[in-house]
């Protein structure tokens, strides 16, 4: 799983939380984001997620 950290899902998790969205992050979800360039990795009903994702990973 190149490019992710364990920082950078500490920091997914803060910002989802933060966001009021409960969402389970795991090594298996990031890995196939990554393969699929890490934009559609979570969704909300309202679409926030995956511009959250890309804010905190870039």
């Amino acid at each position: 799983m190149s490019g992710i950290l364990v920082d950078d899902m500490k920091k997914i998790s803060s910002v989802l939380k933060n966001k009021h969205h409960n969402f389970k992050i795991n090594a298996e979800m990031l890995e196939r984001s990554e393969e699929r360039g890490g934009r559609d990795i979570l969704k909300s009903k309202n679409g926030d997620t995956a511009e959250i994702y890309d804010q905190v990973l870039t």
